[in-house]
């Protein structure tokens, strides 16, 4: 049996942390890189009223050379009926998606003013750890 998507309202996405830095090429000629973006997020507060979510992202090249960037964010979001810890895991990839969408942003100006050339990212967010502890 499929849950039904808990009835939240997007408040606000805050960038609490951000930081870049440019790794220099890799030292193997040759050497395909491949784009990898890490997103994990923790359930900071979860009343009848507000959700509040932390969640952070690393982007980065495998193997580790050019860039890697750093972010972190908080959302909020106004909920409309108790809302279940299984049901905000179930939905979480989209409640994430306002925090995607302004780290592609970042990513491609960020990116633009380290190599010369803006690196656009999917907005999508792919999780793969559930509630993992930020600190």
């Amino acid at each position: 049996m499929e849950q039904q998507r808990p009835k939240l309202e997007h408040v606000k996405t805050k960038l609490e942390k951000i930081e870049a830095r440019t790794l220099g090429k890799s030292n193997q000629e040759g050497t395909k890189h491949r784009l990898s973006t890490d997103w994990n997020y923790q359930i900071k507060k979860r009343t009848k009223e507000f959700i509040v979510l932390a969640a952070t992202c690393r982007t980065w090249f495998i193997p580790e050379g050019l860039f890697e960037i750093f972010t972190e964010f908080t959302l909020v979001y106004r909920s409309q009926e108790e809302i279940t810890r299984d049901q905000l895991e179930n939905s979480m990839e989209r409640l994430l998606l306002p925090a995607g969408e302004q780290n592609a942003m970042m990513v491609a100006q960020i990116t633009d003013k380290m190599r010369g050339s803006p690196m656009v990212i999917s907005p999508q967010v792919k999780l793969k750890n559930k509630d993992v502890n930020l600190n």
